[in-house]
């Protein structure tokens, strides 16, 4: 049988496509919301243990950025090589693993490489969900199957949030190493899930054919996918630490990391009717500016509300500029142009959130608070959604 013929027909073709999506969303769940974002929850206690600057702990996600550019590129170079399915399963495992292997080291320059390699597993994993999720249901469905499967990085920032603090605050700060195995452990259970949800999509390799697309006109999306890159992982990377400076205890990092997640699962509901009906950049640079608020929110108060409120808008804007910038390319770029636009925009997010993280880093130590960094992060968002804005609709 047709693997593509069991998704049936009608309203049971319907709900089919959208289980198939959320299945997909574990791989998002495994290699964003675990392998990158939980990070920034395990980042104070390996700091304090391992004697790390903030140059030297922005380092570490600007080389997962690193290693997600180097993926993304491998990517476009395997897509009419290899069907997605199959790097989308050997992506999901090599992260698991990796994350597991973390635990075993302390080498700055070990866990450095490391990071890497989870990085580049972590770009086969997305960017090849991303080519599969693209490719289910019809011009009014998919957005939000696409908006489903980002999604997925909200529950494995939620089951992160949920265990992490209280696993630091239990065992103190040199028990990070037990925190990669659980997450590692949780993205290596996600595997056989999601590699079933391929299953049941035909393979993608047969159908990629080199094509021309309209690179040029792209332009301010693409600038503006580069900026988010470097702004949205500064808060992601170093919000925690600011919590931690300002003595936030671990029920207090648990509850703003689960609202985090929640409003990330949430997000397709929030934002599926301007992911359907919005037309240029408007969806790209509303996420970013909502993103913004969100990033900002921490400056102009540590009280609690705040704090959570932040929490709530970056998670409900996080993951909507990809699904965006998804839902763009599917509905104005012609087949089979679309998978090379979408790696494209992978390659220039990738670029920019290999540079954020460091310069950020490099901010904080230079000037002795994590402010002037958190500033600039929220500064960069701006001028992403600036950027997105000037985006028109391709006809």
């Amino acid at each position: 049988m047709n693997p593509a013929s069991t998704l049936g027909s009608g309203a049971s073709r319907t709900a089919r496509e959208l289980l198939v999506a959320a299945g997909l969303a574990l791989g998002p769940m495994a290699v964003t919301g675990i392998a990158r974002f939980a990070y920034g929850l395990l980042l104070p206690a390996m700091r304090d243990d391992l004697a790390w600057s903030y140059t030297q702990a922005g380092a570490m996600n600007a080389a997962n950025g690193l290693g997600y550019l180097a993926g993304t590129v491998l990517s476009l170079h395997l897509a009419n090589r290899i069907d997605a399915r199959r790097t989308f399963g050997f992506g999901m495992l090599v992260t698991a693993l990796t994350l597991i292997a973390a635990c075993l080291l302390r080498s700055f320059e070990a866990l450095l490489a490391l990071r890497a390699i989870t990085g580049l597993s972590s770009a086969l994993v997305f960017v090849s969900g991303t080519l599969l999720v693209a490719r289910i249901g019809s011009a009014r469905l998919a957005p939000l199957a696409i908006a489903l499967y980002f999604s997925g990085a909200g529950l494995g920032i939620v089951l992160s949030g949920v265990a992490l603090p209280w696993l630091l605050e239990a065992r103190g700060a040199a028990a990070w190493p037990l925190g990669w195995l659980a997450l590692g452990s949780i993205a290596l259970l996600c595997t056989g899930p999601a590699v079933l949800a391929c299953a049941m999509l035909p393979p993608t390799n047969a159908a990629r054919r080199a094509s021309a697309w309209p690179v040029y006109p792209l332009g301010p999306s693409f600038a503006g996918h580069f900026l988010f890159g470097a702004g949205y992982i500064v808060y992601m990377t170093f919000v925690i630490g600011w919590i931690d400076a300002h003595g936030g205890s671990a029920a207090q990092v648990a509850a703003m990391w689960s609202v985090l997640g929640v409003a990330v699962i949430a997000s397709p509901l929030l934002w599926g009717a301007l992911l359907r009906d919005g037309r240029g950049g408007a969806p790209l640079a509303a996420s970013i500016l909502v993103l913004a608020a969100g990033a900002v929110l921490p400056l102009c108060s540590t009280a609690w509300p705040a704090m959570l409120a932040s929490a709530a808008l970056v998670g409900s804007a996080v993951m909507i500029p990809a699904a965006a910038s998804a839902a763009f390319v599917r509905r104005c770029v012609r087949q089979p142009g679309v998978d090379a636009a979408l790696a494209t925009f992978s390659v220039v997010f990738a670029a920019g959130q290999c540079i954020g993280p460091v310069l950020a880093g490099f901010i904080a130590d230079a000037l002795g608070s994590l402010a002037a960094a958190v500033a600039a992060s929220a500064l960069v968002l701006l001028a992403a959604a600036a950027c997105a804005a000037r985006q028109r609709e391709l006809d």
